[in-house]
């Protein structure tokens, strides 16, 4: 994947960092987008902070290799899966289908464990699943 990045752009490595940190950003806007169909107000704001400013997921999902597109990958599976149970619609398989596909491209055992997730969560829930309920007051252990 980074040799096509090259032959497009040339061997630059401050190119391809930018790049990374494009596909790692995009995938954080999927997984954030996909929290959004049920998630509400406070707990939408406090995953927002955990998903773009947590350290290791922001570093994770901008290195340069294979990183920053299996989170990206991830995040539009999220996405599928998310609007699937939320809608019902055979568009948004689709998506997860093609994210499920191009994450098996670069980590087949990722994909494997996304798949077993999901079939367990079928099997466990159903596919009706009902609204998310409001978030438990965060952890007081920390103050």
């Amino acid at each position: 994947l980074l040799g096509l990045l090259y032959a497009v752009c040339g061997a630059d490595v401050f190119g391809a960092s930018v790049f990374s940190a494009a596909l790692g950003l995009v995938g954080a806007l999927a997984f954030y987008k996909a929290f959004v169909l049920w998630g509400s107000g406070e707990t939408r704001r406090r995953y927002l902070t955990v998903i773009f400013f947590l350290p290791s997921l922001s570093l994770w999902s901008t290195l340069v290799g294979k990183d920053s597109w299996v989170y990206l990958a991830l995040g539009v599976t999220a996405y599928g899966v998310s609007a699937w149970f939320k809608h019902h619609r055979s568009m948004d398989l689709l998506v997860w289908a093609g994210g499920m596909a191009f994450l098996g491209s670069i980590r087949p055992h990722i994909a494997c464990l996304v798949a077993a997730c999901l079939v367990a969560t079928i099997c466990l829930v159903g596919t009706s699943v009902p609204k998310m309920p409001s978030a438990p007051a965060p952890l007081t252990c920390w103050t």
